[in-house]
């Protein structure tokens, strides 16, 4: 003890009267919010903090009756939010541009850039593709919920990886957080990871509907054009008082 304090006092005061926190900036108090405040302590802004909580959540500890108590928050339902997000404004995404292809013939490239996710840029030959389909709707749908899903998970992946690339950095650069403030946020790091991994698996299972769905379309679509068909004929072939067919005026027997 460098301030001369026995040590079984140092013990007892460590073990019993545990009424103070050091935060990440390294301040003192009864509560901290580690995730957030370790990030702030490094420089991120408001935005990256708030995608930081809402894909791999917050571990608060709070000092009271000398114990050390921990609160650890994992959101599935906001990271289920967040892919829901994505996925929705790509599905819009792909509409607005192949609208615009088939009405100017080209994409401006603030909507092709609109279609990329981290890593990977739309070729314009997807949109011509999707555009050909403008007069089958339900097969063209069908291929924009495939393309918005990948992309949403894609999407997800990247944020959840750059968010714990940033934790991280901030964790190492960060001397004042205790060993278990870095065990807990680790923790928090697995979580996410499984969170992701759920949604995608999900996202997976839901895929494996589309073929069915594809299917029915493509029957309804047969059967629709059949029935239309069908009430022509009706249409054209009537039936006399005598009981006798009678084909439509303009027509000899």
């Amino acid at each position: 003890m460098n301030n001369g304090e026995p040590i079984a006092s140092a013990l007892r005061t460590c073990s019993t009267d545990l009424e103070h926190i050091r935060r990440p900036d390294g301040t003192r108090g009864t509560e901290t919010q580690l995730v957030r405040e370790t990030m702030e302590s490094a420089g991120a802004n408001e935005e990256t903090i708030r995608l930081a909580n809402g894909l791999m959540g917050e571990v608060t500890l709070r000092a009271g009756d000398g114990r050390l108590q921990a609160a650890s928050q994992r959101p599935h339902a906001a990271m289920l939010a967040r892919y829901q997000e994505h996925q929705g404004t790509a599905a819009e995404a792909w509409r607005t541009a192949v609208q615009e292809y088939q009405d100017t013939g080209t994409l401006v490239p603030e909507t092709l850039r609109n279609l990329s996710v981290p890593g990977q840029a739309t070729p314009l030959v997807a949109v011509e593709a999707l555009a050909a389909l403008k007069h089958d709707a339900p097969m063209q749908e069908s291929f924009i919920g495939k393309l918005s899903t990948r992309q949403a998970i894609v999407q997800l992946t990247w944020e959840c990886h750059e968010i714990q690339e940033k934790l991280q950095a901030a964790i190492d650069s960060n001397h004042e957080l205790t060993d278990e403030a870095r065990r807990l946020m680790e923790r928090q790091y697995v979580a996410m990871q499984h969170n992701l991994a759920r949604i995608t698996a999900e996202a997976e299972a839901v895929e494996k509907l589309q073929p069915v769905y594809d299917e029915l379309l493509r029957v309804y679509t047969a059967t629709q054009a059949q029935a239309a068909q069908v009430g022509i004929r009706t249409q054209t072939i009537t039936v006399n008082g005598n009981g006798r067919r009678q084909n439509p005026l303009g027509y000899s027997q």
